[in-house]
């Protein structure tokens, strides 16, 4: 942790060279001690590209609905986790593992891909059970939506919709390049091991952007993906797009995130 705060010391001093080598420094130091599992990405990887259908779904719509903001570490979730809450009709939470945790058990019981495949209508019903029991104490009475902001539930978005098939899912994307300095200069107390070199950086948006085109192609239209430039430069009209796609009103004072919002809890 040291360097990683002598970088940032130097950093404000624009000693921009000093600040690198401590950032390298640090990151290595991390990367030594965690390791990226970079073929145990892989395969999950090509385990998920054999789900080439949605599975089918006989659920009845279930409120509130989770907006489920999704992407690479650093690319502005916050934000736009920031900018919902405004909203009169939803609800704001932590970041949830509670997908992600599903995911991990159902793996255990046959393999990720196989299992959602496989779902029937009394499987489904029950995780979906299971997860808004979980959600319920991090929710307040009458809100319609609900943020749920787990950056990497990216991997598990045929779970979602076999389980919540109203649910919305909000991609944010962030310049490559952006997003990889942002994230070698963060230091991650837990997870991300990929993010302490730039190999690992590049292995796992490599990743991410294929299994985002696959599920693209699985699930056409039913993804929103939203540019972190394009909403901070113009939030307005990001806003009205996303607004009108989760089915709300356009909401003019959720764009000033200084008014009655949560504070801010993770770096994103």
């Amino acid at each position: 942790l040291a360097h990683f705060s002598l970088a940032r010391l130097f950093d404000d001093e624009k000693k921009f060279e000093q600040a690198f080598q401590s950032l390298k420094a640090a990151n290595l130091q991390v990367a030594q001690r965690r390791g990226y599992d970079a073929n145990g990405y892989k395969q999950l990887l090509n385990s998920l590209k054999q789900i080439t259908v949605a599975t089918p779904s006989t659920l009845e719509a279930i409120t509130p609905v989770p907006i489920f903001i999704v992407g690479m570490p650093r690319s502005g979730s916050t934000l736009i986790e920031q900018i919902l809450a405004g909203h009169p009709q939803i609800c704001s939470t932590n970041e949830l593992p509670f997908i992600e945790n599903i995911a991990r058990s159902l793996d255990q019981q046959g393999g990720l891909a196989g299992t959602i495949a496989g779902l029937g209508s009394d499987k489904q019903r029950a995780l979906r059970d299971t997860y808004y029991a979980q959600v319920n104490p991090h929710l307040e009475i009458g809100n319609a939506f609900f943020t749920d902001k787990w950056p990497d539930n990216f991997w598990f978005i045929s779970l979602i919709f076999a389980v919540i098939p109203e649910a919305k899912i909000i991609n944010i994307v962030r310049d490559p390049l952006d997003n990889a300095i942002g994230q070698f200069r963060q230091y991650f107390a837990k997870g991300n091991a990929f993010s302490f070199s730039f190999p690992g950086i590049l292995d796992y948006w490599s990743n991410y952007l294929q299994i985002m085109n696959h599920w693209d192609r699985v699930f056409p239209g039913k993804i929103l993906h939203v540019s972190y430039e394009q909403l901070a430069s113009n939030p307005q009209q990001e806003m009205e797009t996303v607004y009108e796609y989760c089915g709300l009103g356009f909401a003019s004072e959720s764009l000033d995130i200084t008014q009655g919002q949560r504070s801010i809890m993770t770096p994103s």
